[in-house]
């Protein structure tokens, strides 16, 4: 992998959903690197998988999935030396204040209800990659494009 690219991670087990993010982050300038999981279990696999220096750089982790859901997947994430330093976007289509809570419980930068227009999943990932590792969460709640619970 180039090692100057940046590294997203995206779960969810929607094929409809990880191909609108995938198209959205094929825009990003500079260019990044997004790979895919579909389910909690096949996330924690593919980043065992993966050298230190492979790791993304952020998750984006849907709530309801099979086989590992994403609050366990978060839990073992933020359990693991290794991975807990990665931030944890979760993603639903929930807006219930019980899985905001629960998100940032368990360790995850924030809580964001998938959006319903493409543009406004352009403009998350565009924020997330301007913004990874400076102020990220501040910039995600200042956003004006959509709901973030940080």
């Amino acid at each position: 992998m180039d090692s100057n690219q940046r590294i997203f991670l995206l779960v969810d087990d929607d094929s409809d959903d990880r191909e609108l993010f995938l198209e959205a982050v094929e825009s990003l300038d500079p260019p990044v690197q997004c790979l895919v999981a579909i389910d909690g279990q096949d996330a924690l696999d593919l980043l065992a998988s993966l050298n230190d220096e492979d790791l993304p750089e952020v998750i984006f982790l849907d709530v309801n999935m099979p086989v590992m859901n994403g609050w366990d997947c978060l839990k073992t994430i933020k359990q693991q030396e290794k991975y807990k330093h990665i931030p944890v976007i979760m993603c639903s289509t929930s807006s219930h204040q019980r899985e905001i809570d629960t998100a940032i419980d368990l360790g995850a930068l924030c809580f964001c209800v998938k959006p319903e227009k493409f543009t406004t999943l352009k403009q998350i990932v565009e924020i997330v990659n301007k913004h990874l590792g400076d102020n990220l969460q501040e910039e995600l709640q200042k956003s004006k494009t959509v709901s973030f619970k940080c």
